[in-house]
């Protein structure tokens, strides 16, 4: 019943990755800048802008969205399926651990828990890099967990499947792969005392190997072709931001500052509602018998502690973190309360709990999709509908302008026509000029302009925090 529930949960998922429109900011710059690959052939450099490389991310979550909008046309469907897949394989990845170690009740708790996680959730299917991080970290995770301790048979298979991990994580975030890989495996092999199992049993020359031919080319290429790049990525993103509150140098954005130590309390947020059911579960199961921990699964344990809470004890450090930063903790953070719930000998109340869980989140997102779709959220998330009323009006044969930046999901929708004007003076010389446009404003920008510009423009239609003022021009 329980791997029904979440069949049916990842359905529910698939399904509504079509029915709301992309969101600004990040899921529209993701998407615009897959769909430029596509438009331009380049699959080395990532643009953001005409003549403007994106150097903020690796290329994969971006090449993943660019062969799902190549393949299956320009829609929010296609740009977030790709996500969702690597969300699937994550949860496949965490049973099949689990199945290798012949515990499958224990795998199917795990899954449960990751699936109806509600960061987990909602991020299979978001347009953003974190869902290849995490699939990158499961992969490598899980592989060297079994290459040390796995049936014997299939260790040499799980080797190579760490070392393919690391590179999925390199492509898809960058060297913090590294960080929130190789550090909890480091010190749980100290824990362990396995150091000279893991030193003999892994293949780490030609395992490193394969990774570098794996990411090395594309990074020599991307510097090759747009100089300046490794710079700006290794320093910038990597320790720049990690120490710098707001940090200045972002080049497509602005800091994230927060204060120290708030990923925990959004580790708390993303992990529910198992945050709130998993106390009750306890409170209500106290005085159930627990099943005694061997040797193994104190082992697990504290191996899925160290790769769940060490990524979440880096970010403490760190001066601009997002909510995404805990994707890559939710798998390990979901077999870490799998293996306890595993041991209570109270089978109906875990299985109750962790459908009601599942169901809830399903349930949260489908509440979700149908509010942006019946409310004016929908207006203020996305500009799908601004432009859909443009392209009905002109048939996109008269240009669309916004003043002082474009919104990430007018560039998508647009296929990257939308105009902008830098100041008043451009503005104003376009109005004045007699040519026929359609002209967005944001809210606060209309209480910016000059008087006499203002009276200029036409009346005009509303889009949420975007208003619509169409331009019949005097000149053709």
């Amino acid at each position: 019943m329980i791997i029904t529930t979440v069949v049916i949960a990842l359905i529910n998922r698939l399904i509504s990755l079509g029915l709301y429109p992309l969101t600004d900011p990040s899921e529209g710059r993701y998407a615009d800048i897959g769909r430029r690959i596509v438009e331009t052939g380049d699959w080395i450099t990532p643009w953001i802008a005409n003549g403007v490389p994106f150097w903020g991310k690796p290329p994969l979550s971006l090449w993943m969205t660019g062969s799902s909008l190549q393949l299956l046309g320009e829609t929010a469907f296609a740009a977030r399926l790709p996500h969702f897949l690597a969300g699937v394989l994550v949860v496949w990845i965490v049973y099949g651990l689990f199945k290798q170690m012949s515990a499958h009740k224990t795998g199917v708790y795990a899954i449960a828990i990751t699936t109806g996680s509600v960061l987990f959730y909602i991020g299979s299917g978001t347009v953003m890099t974190d869902s290849a991080l995490a699939l990158g970290c499961a992969l490598a995770m899980r592989g060297f967990w079994l290459a040390v301790n796995g049936p014997q048979p299939n260790r040499n298979r799980e080797c190579y499947l760490f070392f393919i991990g690391l590179a999925v994580g390199l492509l898809a975030k960058g060297p913090v792969v590294l960080v929130l890989s190789l550090i909890p495996i480091g010190l749980w092999t100290i824990y362990s005392r396995n150091i000279m199992t893991v030193l003999t049993q892994l293949p780490w020359v030609r395992g490193s190997l394969l990774m570098l031919v794996l990411t090395l080319p594309w990074y020599v290429a991307a510097e090759l072709k747009t100089p300046g790049f490794i710079e700006y990525f290794i320093v910038g993103e990597h320790w720049q931001r990690y120490l710098q509150r707001d940090w200045a140098g972002d080049l497509y954005g602005m800091g994230h500052g927060r204060p120290l130590g708030m990923i925990w309390l959004f580790a708390l947020i993303a992990m529910l509602p198992w945050t709130i059911l998993i106390p009750i579960l306890a409170w209500r199961t106290k005085h159930a018998a627990r099943t005694a921990l061997n040797a193994q699964d104190r082992s697990m344990l504290v191996y899925f502690a160290l790769w769940g809470l060490v990524p979440l004890g880096f970010f403490s450090l760190s001066s601009n973190v997002l909510i995404a930063y805990v994707l890559p903790s939710i798998a390990p953070l979901a077999c870490l309360i799998a293996i306890w719930l595993t041991r209570l000998q109270a089978d109906v109340s875990v299985r109750r709990t962790l459908i009601v869980g599942v169901l809830v989140t399903a349930a949260i997102s489908i509440a979700a999709v149908l509010y942006i779709n019946l409310s004016s959220e929908r207006y203020k998330v996305s500009t799908n509908l601004l432009i859909e009323q443009w392209s009905q009006d002109t048939q996109q044969q008269i240009p669309l302008y916004f003043y002082s930046w474009v919104p990430q999901t007018a560039k998508f929708y647009t296929q990257g026509q939308a105009g902008l004007f830098d100041d008043v003076h451009q503005l104003s010389q376009a109005i004045d000029s007699g040519k026929p446009m359609y002209l967005a404003l944001y809210d606060t920008q209309i209480r910016g302009l000059p008087e006499e510009l203002l009276k200029q423009l036409p009346e005009p239609q509303q889009f949420g925090r975007y208003t619509l003022f169409v331009l019949p021009g005097t000149r053709p």
